[in-house]
């Protein structure tokens, strides 16, 4: 009892010492964010920022951030609406397209949907002179389904055609704790963060171990899913961020970073986080292998033979499910990295534009290996009340637009942001992103 006690005062204390990965501004600016962002808001993004004078000259104390997100890559409140109680197969009246062509393009590169989740408590992320001191809680899901399900349930079940309907899962809690630094020179700054990941818990599914399918020939139905999954408690691992930005010149900065260098968490031995949540080393990796299958049906299994006896469900299923040992080697999670490259420009005494190109190595957790193109910029008319706004680009499925404000007064700064992804307005977006904090400065 009392380990688990202990457990939840560490887990409660990983939620309160979050840094959430994009904090209002970096919202705001729609992710265009590595050359501008200061104090310990640049870790996660350029540690180099911190030797910069309007980071070096304040100390930053964290007073706690809010940030939800969710999103998928199919459907809009306009879609949902297009598509709600439609016949897909009749012409649409006014532009004469099929929409069962139209609904299926949406489906081309199957179905995914994220959430994530981060609460972040006062005081308890710092940055002062050149140094930062922060730590966060990531939760995040990922769910994906092929296209092929969209195309079973549109087209029908087509013969001699075989769906592939494996489905994948991924979900993370994990607390991240950095310490970084920044040293200036003449041609600028540079900085790093040493990081420790300290795994809370996974559930998913082996990708490499499960498979779904669906095949109909001239003679027969063969269909069948196995899925192996695993739920671990108490991972551990570390990464390391770099990161270079250049002195201002003529008001323009540029600079780079790589985020999450050789960024890995391992999960299926013993760690003073399983320990704290009282589990046996037998308990901390559980994996169980489910089998679905039909035996291969003719149309007797249909319609019964000359007796007209069905066959039973016994006769016509296979099931299995049974627990798997762990494995002898360690199992390993790899966590999304991140190359940036940012420029940003004075334009005016009171206008900042900023531009980051942004690539992952990972395709997962609202990460995507491909390239996004994101422009902010932040307006600072009173300097009590900024407001910034963003647009990023890349690819149909990884586009927002953000907006987003400050108010300051006295020590007290207080941020809120608010981004639509993959679409451009309310009625096009199919995710949406809330984030609000704030911190002290002195």
């Amino acid at each position: 009892m009392i380990k688990r006690i202990n457990f939840l005062i560490f887990l409660i204390a990983s939620i309160l010492w979050g840094q959430v990965d994009r904090d209002p501004r970096a919202v705001g600016l729609a992710g265009a964010y590595s050359t501008v962002s200061r104090g310990f808001q640049c870790v996660g993004w350029n540690p180099a920022n911190l030797a910069f004078r309007d980071s070096v000259r304040n100390t930053r104390v964290s007073l706690g951030y809010v940030n939800v997100r969710v999103q998928n890559t199919i459907l809009s409140l306009k879609d949902l609406n297009y598509y709600n109680g439609k016949d897909l197969d009749q012409p649409d009246p006014y532009t004469g397209n099929i929409p069962k062509d139209g609904f299926l393009e949406l489906f081309e590169d199957g179905f995914r949907g994220e959430a994530g989740l981060s609460l972040v408590s006062p005081f308890l992320s710092i940055s002062r002179n050149n140094w930062a001191f922060t730590s966060r809680l990531i939760t995040a899901a990922d769910f994906i389904m092929p296209y092929d399900y969209a195309d079973l349930f549109v087209n029908g079940n087509r013969i001699l055609k075989e769906y592939d309907l494996t489905i994948d899962l991924n979900s993370i809690i994990l607390g991240v704790y950095d310490y970084s630094f920044a040293f200036p020179f003449e041609g600028g700054a540079f900085g790093a963060s040493v990081r420790l990941f300290q795994g809370v818990a996974y559930y998913g599914f082996d990708s490499e171990g499960s498979s779904s399918a669906f095949l109909t020939d001239t003679t027969s139905i063969q269909a069948g899913a196995e899925y192996i999954t695993r739920l671990m408690y108490g991972g551990t691992g570390a990464g390391l961020d770099i990161g270079y930005t250049s002195p201002v010149m003529n008001g323009w900065q540029i600079s780079a970073a790589l985020n999450n260098l050789f960024a890995q968490t391992y999960w299926n031995k013993p760690t003073y986080t399983s320990k704290l949540m009282g589990l046996k080393e037998d308990r901390i990796y559980q994996s169980k292998s489910y089998l679905y299958a039909l035996k291969e049906l003719t149309p007797l299994d249909f319609f019964g033979d000359s007796t007209n006896v069905m066959p039973t469900f016994d006769e016509i299923y296979i099931t299995d499910e049974h627990r798997l040992s762990a494995p002898d080697n360690v199992v390993k999670i790899r966590y999304p990295s991140w190359f940036r490259i940012g420029l940003s420009k004075q334009l005016h005494p009171e206008v900042m534009w900023t531009s980051d190109f942004t690539a992952s190595f990972q395709n997962m957790f609202f990460a995507r290996n491909t390239w996004m193109w994101s422009n902010g910029i932040e307006i600072v008319r009173s300097p009590s009340f900024p407001i910034r706004a963003g647009l990023a680009w890349g690819g149909n499925n990884n586009r927002h637009i953000a907006f987003g404000f400050s108010v300051h007064k006295w020590i007290f700064n207080m941020d809120f942001a608010i981004a639509l992804h993959n679409g451009f307005s309310l009625e096009t977006a199919k995710g949406i992103e809330f984030a609000l904090g704030g911190y002290l400065t002195f």
